[in-house]
Order: C-alpha cells, then structure tokens, then sequence
C-alpha cells in the first residue's frame, strides 16, 4: 500500500514538473512573440518617419525645381544662357553682352522681368 501511494505521489510529481516545464515554455514563447512584437512596431515607427523626412525633402526639392524651371532672372544670364553652347568662353560673353544695343538689352531686361515676376508667384505658392 505504501509502495503504491509513493509510486502515485512520484507519478504525480513527474506529471507537474512536466506541467511546469510545458508551461515556462509557453511563457517564454510568449514573451519572445511579445519582444518581436515591440521590435516590429519600433520599425514601422522609425520607417514611418524616414518616409516623412523623405516626403518632406522631396517637396522641397520639387518646389526649387520649379522655381529654377521659372527661368534665368537677370538680363546677364538670360543672355548667358542663349548663348550656351556656342562656343564662346566666359570673358567673350561677358564681352558680347556689354557691348549689346540698347533695344537687344531690353528685351533681355523685359524677359528678365517676366521670369522673376514667374518665380515670386512660385515662391508665393
């Protein structure tokens, strides 16, 4: 009789040291989903702000584009820029365009203006 209630009480004893073992671990399956859990969301959080930061430059760079698509704002590099490619240095521009008629200086000034009226309407925008 005795032998039998030793053997039980052992039986039950192995039965919940299993227990106990299944148990710690479940809890430190659980806690180990728990810390993937917090690491994906850290993650998404800091991509989440990449992606904002990004987003913000983006349109800044957009808006400076168009600002530059807008056109040269001085009569000098207006011309500059017509003569481009023509191949003629720096200095001979320079020249070219200092010794410009009054009326060829004009229209260059007038462009100017109108290039320089488009981009503060950007600006504004």
């Amino acid at each position: 009789l005795k032998a039998k209630a030793a053997k039980a009480k052992e039986a039950a004893a192995k039965k919940r040291a299993r227990i106990a073992k299944k148990n710690a671990a479940l809890k430190l399956k659980a806690a180990k989903a728990k810390l993937a859990q917090k690491k994906a969301a850290a993650k998404a959080k800091m991509q989440a702000a990449k992606a904002k930061v990004a987003a913000k430059k983006a349109a800044v760079k957009a808006k400076k584009d168009k600002i530059k698509s807008s056109g040269p704002v001085t009569a000098r590099s207006l011309f500059m820029q017509q003569q481009k490619g023509k191949g003629m240095g720096l200095k001979q521009l320079q020249e070219k365009f200092n010794t410009l008629g009054a009326a060829e200086k004009k229209a260059l000034v007038d462009q100017a203006k109108k290039n320089l009226a488009k981009r503060n309407e950007i600006k504004q925008s």
